[in-house]
This record gives C-alpha cells, structure tokens and sequence, in this order.
C-alpha cells in the first residue's frame, strides 16, 4: 500500500517516515498497517532485519527432522512452505531475539506419509530459530 493512503500517519502513529514506508510495503490497507503497528516490531529502525528465506542450516534442519520422523517428503517444498509461514504477519521470526517458529506436521498429513494413523491433532513440530533464517535490512 502507498503511505499517502493514510491520514495524518505523523499525528497518529509514533513512527518515522521509513518505519511506515517499511510497514506500508507489507499491509495491503489501513487496517493491516495499524495491526502491523499494534502488534510487531520489525519494521522499527532498530529492528530492520527482516527474515528472507531459510539459511543452508535451516534447510539441513527440516531434512533431518523429516527424516527423523520417517516423512519422505520433498525437503524443499516444506522449505517453501516454512518461508511463506514465518515471513510476514504474527509469525515473523526476528533476528534478535529467542523466538521460533513452529512448522506443524498434522497427524492427517503424517498420516497421507504413512507414518501413523489418521487423526487431529499434531503428529510433530519442525522449529525453526533465527540462527536457521537468513535476513537483510529492510528497505
């Protein structure tokens, strides 16, 4: 979304000009630019590390934990789906910090790898933590 959008960003937020540039480029209206405000601190000019992708270490994690629990799926795939799960909203993973991210394995989908039976719940966890990320200053 483009900053302009928003009226009076200045008198309403206590932000800088690049910090609700930062937050604009990742809401897509008003509402998501105030819960990104509200409820992260990435985009603070103190904080401009942002997670891109998983790093080398984290890639190798995921292939080992799914073969630890016997899941023979395409390493990359889960990769993807990770990255697309930790990089924006709640969820995001900050570089200076202790925080992880939970990649959930369903019993259903362990089931489909033939590695339990079918059922709710969840069958493991992948964690990812920051020193499995890679990040750049953001923009």
């Amino acid at each position: 979304m483009n900053i302009s959008e928003i009226n009076d960003i200045s008198g309403r937020f206590d932000i800088s000009d690049s910090e609700a540039k930062r937050i604009a480029a990742n809401a897509n209206n008003e509402a998501e630019f105030i819960k990104i405000w509200e409820n992260d601190d990435w985009w603070t000019d103190g904080n401009t590390l942002i997670p891109v992708c998983l790093s080398d270490k984290g890639q190798a994690h995921v292939a080992a934990e799914l073969a630890r629990h016997g899941i023979d799926w395409d390493v990359s795939a889960v990769c993807s789906e990770i990255e697309d799960g930790m990089l924006g909203g709640m969820d995001t993973i900050r570089a200076s910090s202790n925080d992880t991210y939970d990649y959930e394995i369903t019993k259903n989908a362990a089931s489909r790898a033939g590695v339990c039976q079918a059922g709710y719940g969840v069958f493991a966890y992948i964690e990812i933590t920051a020193d499995m990320v890679q990040f750049e200053v953001a923009q």
